[in-house]
């Protein structure tokens, strides 16, 4: 029906919370797209935010009985209405839902130019031909087939901001899942807004990311840091360097950045085209249980993601890292953890994604805090759940490197619910 179903889409507006958005669920009928939308409402209003469901299936009675078959003609009528509905609230400041069916380029255009000014934050809400068909089947209401020719004429078919499978994943864990990525009302990403890690939200960058996305966890770990200025820092476990660039530029830090299975000659093209020195910045080889530095070497050890894998032992910290920190540095930690340690009765949608002794190195904040607390060295000043949890799942979640896709099974049954990420800080005594 189109000749052309890739777009480039307007640029939408991703700060924490604010008022005035909308969210385009584009995709074929029977799709589930009015689920995701009534539980993502309801996730808004639950946090104090207003939302308001546009959906096509409440303007077509105006032209069409139920189980009439629907053309392009049909929804490019009642889309006028509907784009009206958008604007009026967007302009009262509720975040709008659009639940629709768009299959041509003018039906895409109008909306778009509805939510001119306020964002449009694209998700593609689809699954399985055989699951459409299915669901179609068991409706009802619809035309038979018209599931079928909507997956086929869709528009568009690529540039989505974000895709939600609903034959994988539930309707509550979808718009979970929106709401962190767009960071509106009812994501769990709390106060964070991450000013500074939204200058690396790129597809390049996001690319290098080896997990949930460590920029934006060390910049909630180091708010309000007491790291001093021109701080020597060691950024152990830093995998592709992306959180080194990060300690590097955004707060001026020398950076050596350590890390056992990269080389460092691997890195350095990436710095330098990152605008840093190898004064600014020093890839290294590096164990963490045999670090190749001088004692007291460090101003600070900052470790994201990393630290789980390694420092479960109680003597770790004393005899391992705070020979390396100057006296009165501080050593920084994110780790991925869990709510409730629940190893002795793993729930099942854990299991999709990883094995039993993978999720071994993943515990509470009761448990790393009895591990930090038994430290001689250091006086312990946190250890606590962060905000971050969502946020950063929904970026690594997103790339299509194959521990991301597996990732994806966990996550879309739900079992980010058991996880969290922990923050911890010491200061060497």
């Amino acid at each position: 029906m189109t000749e052309n179903n890739r777009i480039e889409y307007p640029q939408q507006t991703a700060d924490a919370g604010g008022a005035g958005k909308a969210i385009l669920l584009n995709g074929p009928s029977s799709a589930g797209k009015s689920s995701v939308a009534r539980e993502l409402k309801k996730l808004i209003e639950g946090a104090g935010g207003t939302a308001a469901i546009v959906s096509l299936d409440d303007y077509m009675g105006l032209v069409l009985e139920p189980g009439e078959q629907i053309w392009e003609d049909d929804v490019f009528e009642v889309n006028a209405p509907m784009c009206r509905d958008i604007t009026a609230a967007l302009e009262r400041g509720d975040t709008v839902i659009i639940d629709h069916v768009i299959t041509s380029r003018r039906i895409y255009d109008a909306v778009a130019a509805a939510a001119e000014g306020y964002g449009l934050c694209t998700v593609n809400v689809s699954c399985s031909l055989e699951l459409l068909k299915a669901r179609e089947a068991a409706r009802g209401d619809r035309f038979i087939g018209s599931a079928e020719d909507s997956l086929r004429y869709l528009y568009p078919q690529e540039g989505y901001d974000l895709r939600i499978d609903s034959g994988s994943m539930s309707p509550a864990a979808a718009a979970r899942l929106i709401a962190a990525r767009f960071h509106i009302n009812g994501s769990t990403g709390g106060s964070m807004k991450y000013p500074l890690s939204k200058k690396y939200d790129t597809p390049e960058l996001m690319a290098l990311i080896m997990g949930p996305n460590p920029v934006k966890l060390l910049e909630e770990l180091l708010t309000d840091h007491r790291i001093p200025a021109g701080a020597t820092v060691c950024d152990l476990g830093s995998g592709n360097g992306l959180t080194s660039v990060f300690l590097a530029k955004e707060y001026g830090f020398k950076v050596y950045a350590a890390d056992l299975w990269s080389e460092p000659e691997d890195h350095l093209d990436f710095f330098h085209k990152m605008g840093l020195t190898d004064d600014q910045i020093v890839p290294v080889k590096a164990d963490a249980g045999s670090m190749p530095f001088g004692e007291e070497f460090f101003d600070a050890i900052v470790t994201t993601d990393s630290y789980h894998y390694f420092g479960r032992d109680e003597d770790f910290l004393d005899e391992k890292l705070l020979p390396f920190v100057k006296k009165g540095g501080y050593i920084y930690i994110a780790i991925p953890g869990m709510k409730k340690d629940c190893h002795d009765a793993l729930p099942p949608e854990l299991l999709l994604s990883w094995t039993p002794e993978q999720l071994e190195t993943m515990h509470d904040c009761a448990f790393w805090a009895g591990i930090v607390a038994k430290c001689k060295g250091a006086r312990l000043i946190a250890v606590s759940e962060m905000e971050s949890n969502d946020e950063v799942w929904a970026d690594w979640l997103k790339q299509e490197n194959p521990y991301a896709v597996g990732d994806r099974k966990t996550m879309y049954a739900g079992g980010g619910k058991y996880l969290n990420f922990i923050k911890i800080v010491l200061q060497k005594l």
